[in-house]
């Protein structure tokens, strides 16, 4: 089994409480060639006719605030 890691203790707990693999079955949603996708946090792991692809995502929170030009109207 796969072992999923939070950044904080509080996270950590839900994901000890909470199923940790879900499966969704491809319905013709998705490119024929996928058969399920498995979502796990921040990785996505595509099960295909052919093997097995993921993706790994991060979101991450922004230091300083966005900067617009101005412009006159």
């Amino acid at each position: 089994m796969l072992q999923v890691w939070a950044k904080d203790d509080k996270a950590q707990s839900a994901l000890a409480k909470a199923d940790r693999l879900f499966f969704i079955e491809n319905k013709g949603q998705w490119h024929s060639d996928v058969l399920y996708l498995c979502r796990m946090g921040g990785l996505d792991f595509w099960i295909t006719k052919y093997g097995v692809n993921y993706n790994r995502t991060e979101q991450s929170r922004r230091t300083e605030p966005r900067r617009y030009a101005q412009t006159e109207i």
